[in-house]
């Protein structure tokens, strides 16, 4: 009997990733229909300096960034749940 609950369970957590699965596909679907607007596309590439890039690599700079960044969406969505931010 067991064994037959767990199929089910398993059933509805397939579908469910299914549905979020094609949700998702959707909406990136319809942002890439988005157009470029002409001043992104007409931008000119930014390079970093050696000197910087030098420093950049062993104090993991980028690895910093995006735990800051991460951060603030945490607290960005935590705060938009009523009774806790």
């Amino acid at each position: 009997m067991s064994d037959f609950f767990n199929t089910i369970m398993d059933f509805f957590e397939w579908l469910l990733y299914s549905i979020i699965d094609s949700v998702l596909g959707g909406i990136a679907y319809l942002v890439e229909l988005l157009p470029v607007p002409d001043f992104i596309a007409n931008m000119p590439t930014i390079t970093i300096p050696a000197g910087v890039a030098y420093f950049a690599g062993p104090a993991n700079i980028p690895g910093g960034l995006a735990m800051i960044a991460t951060a603030y969406g945490i607290r960005f969505l935590i705060r938009r749940l009523p009774f806790v931010g």
